[in-house]
């Protein structure tokens, strides 16, 4: 009598050699979760231009059959999530092998690893997560393989990293991320030719000077802790293009969001590496403004870093108040750089009032106005000129226009569009300006609603601030809001329920249930997910009627995670979707077979590995757009089905 496991053997030998059969001229084959084979058949060696094996949570598979040994186009293996404690026999027979992939098994100490060794044409390999019960320690025979070049240990524990990895002349890229290394071997400085290191996630509590002797380095991850230090060789390194900080935690670490930023302005553009120091220093050290010269400062507005501008004109403001004599006319005013209001305007208002403006520094020149990139100091020096910041210009420009009585109601419903006009322009510029006539002509009441969405809207932290503190200032109410929790719309102080409902805003509010429609990002993506996620079914048909168009709904880049219960409103209205760069950990399938008469599913998303057959059940699919990775983390069946019932899969790349 057979026993239950060679008929569950002879099963899947069958089920393969029926997917080969099928796939004969791919030259990407793999097999999932066949957990009773132990090796593939004969039948392997028939497909010839398979350059891409994968054999994925098999379990049972054990044996490099003879038939694989024939497969010459064979150049990339991948043994991944089976769980392995040895390495498969034969696995050294390979020699057309160039790449080698073995994530998520469980080798250690006893594993064969003398196998490994012999394949010395082995150019990359993956041992990622792979390595957990060898407690920290990576095996010496890696390092044996003199032509590596790509080589990722990361999600291994790993404490120590041997100096034998000295002797990877050929390395490339190195990826141990997520890690517990707290040094690294001084031999790593022999990598002369390695480009890509990927350190994130791991204990460094100092930046391993290790690094700065790697020559070629171009593109580097490290960890929060490591780079808070601020090295200041690193922006030495003439070859290092990139700069990825890994663990941003802005309490803890506050100046290295800033730190990534400047690197990045430091390999666009040539800067001084006396200027470099002064950015860096007083990001590390924000109390040095109190002791920067004049001069100095000035110059830290020419960095591009919005909280360093931002104290530096602080200080500057301070400085400068003292001495300040105001502005009137007949002076001549240089505006440099960058300003809140457009040039254009702000010469307008000047002009108003006799004030002659320059774009060059000249003798002729009285005043120069404080911003982004003025780098004339040295004429300044020798020059009596008064200088002002930005906010001392406007004060003096509405000293006299302060107590504004709008006695024509059609010039202040004038001076109500032009703001909402400003507030819904996505400059930053013209959004403070808006601010600055909100405040001299007094219309915070009537513009409370805007403000809020605009805050829902803007991703610029400085917008935020200067919303807060212009309502703590003329609003005279407590204003919350939690974006990432999704809380509906906004949060009134004691209001104890929040209604999902338009109407109940519309009520409340006064406000049109259209012009809120509207005001809701003015339908931005943003939008999208607010009112997909939290509007009332009636409202959310409303919302979303003018959005599809010619049966197709665009949810892309809305940050979604899931789709809402409610998703078979859209199943007469819709036959596409594209739900591309999201922040799903899986296919949201469930909501997707509501939609009875999809056609066309974009679904491009770095983030998921996973792809359920139950697709299959899309009867009426004829397109799927799905990201290049799809070939190899699809099962072969869900290939098959789709290929046998002609759906276009078209690759796109992350």
């Amino acid at each position: 009598m057979q026993n239950y496991s060679d008929e569950r053997h002879i099963a899947d030998l069958e089920q393969v050699e029926e997917l080969i059969s099928k796939n004969i001229n791919d030259e990407f084959f793999g097999i999932t979760d066949l957990n009773g084979i132990k090796t593939l058949p004969p039948s392997i060696s028939k497909m010839v231009k398979v350059s891409l094996l994968t054999i994925d949570n098999c379990r049972e598979f054990n044996e490099i059959s003879a038939a694989m040994i024939e497969m010459k186009a064979l150049k990339w293996l991948r043994f991944v999530y089976c769980q392995h404690k040895n390495l498969p026999v034969g696995l050294s027979r390979l020699t057309q092998l160039r790449k080698l992939s073995l994530n998520e098994n469980q080798y250690s100490l006893k594993t064969n690893w003398e196998e490994l060794g012999k394949m010395q044409g082995i150019e990359s390999l993956e041992l990622s997560q792979s390595l957990v019960n060898l407690r920290g320690k990576v095996p010496k025979v890696i390092f044996s393989l003199k032509k590596l070049q790509f080589l990722y240990l990361d999600n291994n524990k790993l404490k120590h990293l041997p100096g034998e990895i000295s002797q990877l002349k050929e390395l490339i890229t190195l990826d141990l991320g997520n890690n517990k290394l707290s040094q690294l071997p001084y031999e790593m400085s022999q990598l002369k030719e390695l480009v890509t290191l990927e350190l994130g996630e791991n204990q460094f509590h100092e930046f391993p000077d290790v690094l700065l002797l790697l020559p070629k380095l171009r593109n580097l991850t490290i960890n929060a802790e490591a780079i808070n230090n601020i090295p200041f060789e690193l922006f030495d390194m003439q070859a290092l293009k990139t700069l990825s900080i890994t663990g941003k935690n802005t309490k803890k670490y506050p100046a290295i969001s800033e730190v990534e930023k400047f690197f990045n302005l430091t390999r666009q553009a040539q800067l001084d590496s006396d200027f470099i120091n002064l950015v860096l220093n007083v990001l590390k050290y924000p109390q040095l403004y109190d002791e920067l010269e004049i001069n100095e400062l000035i110059l830290l507005l020419n960095c591009k870093l919005e909280t360093v501008i931002n104290n530096s004109l602080e200080r500057l403001e301070l400085m400068l108040s003292n001495s300040f004599s105001g502005i009137s006319s007949g002076d001549n005013l240089l505006i440099s750089g960058k300003s809140f209001e457009h040039k254009n305007t702000l010469k307008q208002k000047l002009e108003l009032k006799d004030i002659v403006v320059h774009s060059k520094l000249s003798k002729k020149v009285t005043h120069v106005l404080l911003s982004q990139d003025l780098k004339s100091l040295e004429f300044l020096n020798n020059h009596e000129i008064v200088l002002l910041t930005e906010k001392m210009l406007h004060k003096a420009l509405s000293e006299e226009d302060k107590e504004i009585i709008f006695s024509d109601p059609a010039e202040y419903e004038s001076s109500l569009n032009k703001i909402r006009e400003l507030l819904a322009s996505d400059d930053t510029n013209s959004i403070m300006l808006a601010f600055n006539l909100i405040q001299n002509y007094g219309l915070i009441d009537s513009l409370l609603t805007d403000l809020l969405f605009v805050y829902k809207k803007t991703q610029s932290e400085s917008v935020r601030k200067a919303i807060i503190l212009l309502l703590k200032k003329e609003g005279n109410f407590e204003f919350s809001v939690d974006l990432k929790k999704r809380m509906p719309l906004f949060k009134i102080n004691k209001e104890k329920t929040l209604s999902k409902s338009l109407l109940f805003y519309s009520t409340k509010y006064k406000i049109e249930t259209t012009r809120l429609v509207k005001l809701i990002f003015d339908k931005t993506k943003m939008g999208r997910h607010f009112a997909l996620m939290h509007f009332e079914t009636k409202d959310k048909i409303d919302f979303f009627e003018a959005i599809i168009k010619d049966r197709q709904l665009n949810l892309s880049n809305c940050d979604l995670e899931k789709l809402p219960e409610d998703f078979e409103i859209f199943s007469d209205k819709v036959n596409s979707i594209d739900l591309n760069f999201n922040s799903f950990a899986d296919i949201p399938i469930k909501a997707l077979l509501k939609l009875k008469n999809l056609k066309e599913l974009k679904f491009v998303n770095a983030k998921i590995w996973h792809y359920p057959e139950a697709l299959l059940k899309l009867d009426k699919l004829e397109c799927l757009i799905v990201p290049s990775s799809f070939a190899q983390l699809a099962s072969a069946e869900l290939l098959s089905t789709l290929k046998k019932r002609k759906v276009s899969i078209i690759y796109a790349m992350i």
